[in-house]
């Protein structure tokens, strides 16, 4: 697997074509890792949000006016959902709709990677869902790797890999569901552990279940036999 960036002082490396999480509370240096990443070499990578530059008065004619090809336009507009919004006045959006308006521009150019710094700050937790299955799509077509920064463990669930930082350090890393079992870690830095992992690896604890569960009637099921 070829490597796309690396990141020595951290030993961090991110691999083409993954999907990668960086968690840690605030003032971790996520931010921080986000603007190192996208000054590390010359490869074209795309940092969401940014601030929106175009040459058009909305999202269709500036796709036109880049010449990107119909069919790849009609596939990242139909996968972000955005057909509705793609003819409207830029200043008639809001800030999720621009969020997405500025992650279709990037991927229209077919970035190497794709850096989201905290974008559950303006989409909901359905929204995040809908895109990251989205983008796991676009990875399928096209090469890609994608490094999402947020406080949100669960996000991780939907991703490779995750890395977690405190102090400007990789204090966990590894597949989510792994990392996310070091809840006395995870809870001492400030991050919230999902529920159904915190409550299964309480339970593997005491001898009541022996595998961890994400499914909450499951859960049931297993602890009623």
């Amino acid at each position: 697997m070829k490597k796309l960036i690396e990141l020595k002082s951290l030993n961090i490396v991110f691999y083409e074509n993954k999907f990668y999480t960086i968690s840690g509370s605030n003032n971790s240096g996520k931010t921080t890792l986000i603007r190192i990443l996208n000054a590390s070499d010359n490869l074209f990578k795309a940092v969401i949000p940014f601030e929106l530059r175009i040459n058009r008065d909305n999202l269709l004619e500036e796709l036109n006016y880049q010449k990107i090809d119909k069919e790849l336009v009609d596939y990242i507009l139909k996968g972000l959902k955005i057909k509705g919004i793609s003819k409207r006045p830029i200043n008639s959006l809001s800030k999720k709709e621009i969020i997405l308006i500025q992650i279709a521009l990037a991927l229209a150019k077919r970035p190497k990677a794709l850096l989201l710094d905290s974008i559950d700050s303006y989409l909901s937790e359905d929204e995040i869902n809908k895109l990251f299955k989205f983008l796991k799509d676009y990875q399928n077509k096209y090469t890609l790797a994608v490094i999402n920064t947020t406080i949100n463990l669960k996000e991780s669930l939907l991703t490779d890999y995750l890395y977690v930082l405190h102090k400007g350090e990789v204090i966990l890393e590894g597949e989510p569901l792994n990392v996310l079992q070091n809840d006395n870690i995870l809870n001492r830095i400030g991050l919230e552990v999902p529920f159904m992992i915190d409550l299964s690896v309480k339970l593997r604890d005491y001898e009541l279940i022996s595998d961890i569960e994400l499914d909450q009637d499951r859960m049931v099921d297993i602890l009623w036999k």
